[in-house]
């Protein structure tokens, strides 16, 4: 079954003293676009976040949000290296009593003096609970995109339906058109009371049904919608391969307009090339 490149996952994980929470938006875009957001401070934990994410989707601009979180409520300015703000203190105290100065050193001297560093987070223990959540919402994405999928699938499939009937109405058509311009010219020759060689008469016809086959772009457009309708029972990414058979259908419907001049088949071209348009809007959300 296909999948589609919207969706959106959400997981949560909590293990010792750490809470995480994952969410992952997704919207199409040509090739797969991954951005990790809020793991800035943690580039080995970002980087396999990153690889996660890749081997579940292979198409789409992802948006990952993780939040974490500590169970012990413990305000990131208290997590500090309290031995690095004491010699700070020892530092302002010994300049006030060099300078003579009656302040005494306060927190916000501490805050602007960069003396609160936050302890450095073991990544490897960190890890195990970001991957459980972001595993849970991938899984819940992956679910999401392949219910759109379904639903693009059905959508699909009516619209080629669609087309080959349109095809379908070309080919029964097509024979027509030589017997009607043979009777459209004796008419006209009949009216301007003209003598025409009656040989040379069947040459113009041949001459005009050689430039007006459309039989090879026929056969063209359903072979096209024949892949398409194999593509949508296959499980792999196939949303560039429907983009460059739409492109090709539409190529092959726009040469059928331009070589048959007649009224009933333009109509049907018109029709065409409208179902085409609906085909490429919802193949841009295959992935």
């Amino acid at each position: 079954m296909i999948k589609s490149m919207t969706g959106f996952g959400s997981g949560k994980s909590s293990q010792d003293h750490w809470v995480v929470t994952a969410m992952i938006r997704t919207v199409n875009h040509r090739y797969l676009s991954v951005n990790i957001r809020n793991l800035r401070d943690y580039p080995l934990i970002a980087t396999q976040a990153e690889k996660l994410v890749k081997e579940a989707c292979s198409r789409g601009e992802v948006d990952v949000r993780i939040s974490i979180e500590s169970t012990e409520g413990i305000p990131l300015i208290m997590n500090v290296d309290k031995a690095i703000a004491q010699r700070y203190v020892a530092d302002l105290k010994e300049i006030c009593r060099e300078l003579s100065l009656d302040d005494a050193p306060r927190l916000d001297h501490l805050i602007t003096l960069g003396a609160f560093k936050p302890l450095p987070i073991n990544e490897a223990e960190l890890w195990p609970v970001i991957a459980a959540a972001l595993t849970e919402a991938i899984n819940n994405l992956l679910a999401a995109r392949e219910a759109e999928g379904e639903r693009l699938c059905v959508e699909l499939h009516a619209i080629i339906t669609r087309l080959q009937e349109l095809t379908t109405l070309v080919e029964r058509r097509i024979p027509q058109l030589a017997t009607e311009m043979r009777l459209r010219l004796m008419t006209r020759i009949k009216e301007m009371e003209l003598e025409i060689d009656a040989k040379r008469l069947e040459e113009e016809i041949v001459l005009w049904v050689e430039r007006s086959d459309v039989h090879e772009e026929l056969v063209r457009i359903s072979t096209h919608l024949m892949r398409v309708d194999e593509l949508l029972t296959i499980s792999d990414s196939i949303g560039k391969e429907l983009e460059f058979l739409a492109q090709e259908i539409q190529r092959e419907i726009n040469t059928l307009g331009a070589k048959t001049r007649d009224l009933s088949i333009a109509a049907v071209v018109v029709k065409m090339k409208l179902e085409v348009d609906r085909f490429k809007e919802q193949v841009r959300n295959v992935e």
